[in-house]
């Protein structure tokens, strides 16, 4: 079962950092609509061809680069679309979803063909269709799909707020903002190998369990943050008071052994020399195993990213 992220491309996101490592991190895979990337990205360079917004240029290039670098791994698809994209016994909800795309059929009505007329209300009316309706777009994009692909669990990656569905999304979403952003610094290839690791992608399983855990319960989203809040700092502080003994016994194996090496420094014991490096294992191992029986273990992962990067 999958984990996607359905990422709206906006001149609303794509001209400021998009959090993309971040969504890495969470998801499996991020799905886009390419042609509105495409016409996105080239209206973005459009606009920024003055020299003054040479910031925003930055960022503009940089989104590129990375979402070109995340389509060569397989790290981003083009979704695929059903036409035309319906449901069937839609509810009033999901109804209002669909209906919010009326109003950016309405704006290309009235925008019409450049080369005929020309407006600063037409430039106006640009704008806002690139920077409001590819969020509406994936909003729908990401209700049809996970409709019709029962087996994933899609989320709609949108800047703006428009209407989403309560349970696993709303879930998501608020575990997405707790999500650590690596730097720019950080290389794509090192999120891919902390995400292949044996320990994380167990820690990760578990957060998943206890999604979909909560997602059934019938708590309210207020609710769900106290208690993801409450396991949080109840794992953090366990952790970092085994973390604290662990460093302890470190140091007073150090000590030990160092005397241990003073007083046979002319005839050396070669199992003394070996002994501590055993008992730091023990201790590591002792950690580890102390670690999966803490209180707020299901948000391991979170913690365990956030200490990476």
């Amino acid at each position: 079962m999958s984990k996607i992220g359905i990422k709206a491309v906006s001149l609303r996101n794509i001209l400021t950092p998009m959090n993309l490592k971040r969504e890495i991190l969470l998801f499996d895979k991020l799905y886009i609509d390419e042609l509105i990337y495409k016409a996105v990205s080239n209206y973005a360079n459009s606009l920024l061809a003055d020299s003054r917004l040479a910031p925003l240029k930055s960022h503009l290039d940089f989104n590129i680069q990375n979402i070109e670098y995340l389509f060569n791994e397989g790290l981003i698809e083009p979704i695929k679309k059903s036409s035309p994209r319906t449901l069937l016994n839609p509810t009033e909800d999901e109804k209002r979803i669909f209906f919010s795309l009326q109003k950016y059929y309405d704006i290309v009505a009235e925008i019409g063909d450049f080369k005929r007329s020309f407006s600063n209300d037409k430039i106006e009316k640009t704008f806002e269709y690139f920077s409001d309706y590819p969020d509406a777009n994936t909003r729908v994009d990401a209700l049809v799909f996970s409709k019709t692909n029962l087996n994933d669990t899609c989320v709609p990656l949108i800047t703006s707020t428009l209407p989403f569905t309560e349970g696993k999304e709303s879930v998501f979403r608020f575990i997405l903002s707790n999500i650590p952003e690596p730097s720019n610094s950080v290389p794509w290839e090192k999120i891919l190998e902390f995400k292949k690791d044996t320990d994380t992608q167990r820690k990760y399983y578990a957060l998943m369990n206890w999604i979909n855990e909560i997602s059934k319960s019938n708590l309210s989203a207020q609710e769900i943050e106290d208690r993801f809040w409450y396991l949080h700092s109840e794992y953090s502080n366990q952790y970092k008071l085994h973390k604290l003994e662990f460093q302890m016994s470190a140091v007073e194996i150090l000590f030990t052994t160092t005397a241990e090496i003073i007083s046979n420094f002319e005839m050396p014991n070669l199992g003394s020399l070996i002994k501590p490096f055993y008992k730091l294992r023990k201790e590591k191992l002792l950690l580890a195993k102390a670690e999966t029986s803490f209180v707020g273990r299901e948000l391991a992962y979170i913690f365990k990213a956030s200490q990476e990067f």
